[in-house]
């Protein structure tokens, strides 16, 4: 959702702490590009319709605790690996967005920070992290 010029992006699966899932990176990534252009294409006396983006995760346990793990097995287990594949390109070309993102790149931290959610976390500007924040990496 966009309010102002803040952007904020909603991790919305607390039931699985936030995990994410291909279908989640794409639209991250999506927006992120989005965003990219629309500061690029800013004139110096207009500034750009997002000046900044906040990330956070929903459900209050979790800002992310990785990707979709056990879907990546299943699919990697059913004989055909371009699921899991497509994932894991897609995560890392979105964690690199994130590191290239031109624009306040801020993180709100609270629960379990894991994985991919890591690699959502760091690669921006900032990091706003709670006394319950747990960082992991597999």
């Amino acid at each position: 959702s966009v309010e102002g010029n803040v952007a904020t992006i909603t991790l919305n699966r607390p039931r699985a702490l936030n995990a994410l899932n291909t279908a989640m990176v794409k639209r991250v990534r999506e927006l992120l590009r989005q965003w990219t252009a629309g500061a690029a294409a800013a004139q110096p006396q207009s500034p750009p319709a997002v000046a900044c983006v906040v990330v956070k995760g929903s459900g209050g346990r979790a800002f992310c605790a990785g990707g979709d793990v056990k879907w990546v097995v299943a699919a990697c287990r059913s004989g055909d690996p371009s699921p899991g594949l497509e994932y894991f390109n897609t995560e890392y070309d979105m964690d690199l967005n994130v590191a290239r993102f031109p624009l306040p790149y801020v993180s709100l931290l609270d629960g379990f920070v894991m994985g991919g959610g890591v690699g959502l976390a760091v690669h921006g500007h900032f990091r706003v992290a709670t006394e319950r924040t747990v960082f992991a990496m597999p």
